[in-house]
């Protein structure tokens, strides 16, 4: 299943989703239902986040699903994106995308220290593990679900919580619980995401982990939309 939770659902990823080539059934469910509206902007976005990452989780195990892919409504996967993340056969696989809030965009993937340190920072800020790692498939501690495939049998052990420090999003707490578990994470280096942010530009990873902007609605893999997918929204 793919699932898709949303603020504003951008045009890009609607069709990155759409021409995925891949002959993996799958359904797509848009998420659009976000119930916090308290006026405090962070702890909305963070209760709000929560609930459709959980609303999602459900869905997933209810509907007897063996995966779950998390697309995020800002992100632009490539079009062989849902095959390569099941080609790793990890617990947990991720595409590699840019963070957008940052003023200096940072890559998601983190470094894997152990299981009781967990998550241990950006690749971004260990340029020699980065260089070695740039076009490959590797293990690493996550973080985040905006290009990321789950096996069923991690969201029947893990549910998705809030952050301890009330400060990050549920996809840090559920890296951490990942590790902790002892589930294997990887993220494939050469699955390079676009992350398209408010002010319309989009944040594309290099191959050499680096980033760069772009203006416009056009991805470089646009591709023609084929049939086979049903979407619910």
């Amino acid at each position: 299943m793919i699932y898709t939770p949303t603020y504003r659902l951008e045009p890009e990823t609607v069709h990155a989703v759409l021409t995925q080539r891949t002959t993996i059934p799958h359904d797509w469910v848009v998420g659009r239902d976000n119930p916090y509206n308290t006026g405090d902007y962070h702890r909305d976005d963070l209760d709000n986040h929560l609930y459709a990452f959980q609303k999602g989780r459900r869905m997933c195990l209810d509907g007897g699903y063996d995966y779950l892919w998390t697309v995020e409504s800002d992100m632009i996967p490539p079009p062989y994106a849902l095959e390569r993340l099941h080609a790793t056969d990890a617990d947990i696989a991720l595409g590699t995308w840019c963070t957008r809030r940052t003023e200096t965009p940072v890559l998601n993937v983190m470094r894997h220290i152990d299981s009781i340190t967990g998550v241990g920072g950006s690749l971004t800020y260990f340029p020699e593990q980065l260089e070695v790692s740039c076009g490959k498939v590797i293990e690493c501690a996550g973080a985040g679900l905006g290009c990321t495939l789950i096996k069923r049998r991690v969201l029947e052990a893990i549910e998705f919580r809030p952050h301890d420090s009330r400060y990050f999003h549920c996809d840090l707490s559920f890296s951490e619980d990942c590790i902790k578990h002892g589930f294997i994470v990887k993220a494939d280096m050469a699955l390079l995401c676009g992350h398209k942010r408010a002010d319309r530009q989009i944040i594309w990873p290099t191959s050499n982990g680096g980033s760069y902007l772009v203006l416009g609605q056009e991805s470089p893999y646009h591709m023609p939309i084929r049939p086979g997918c049903s979407t619910w929204f």
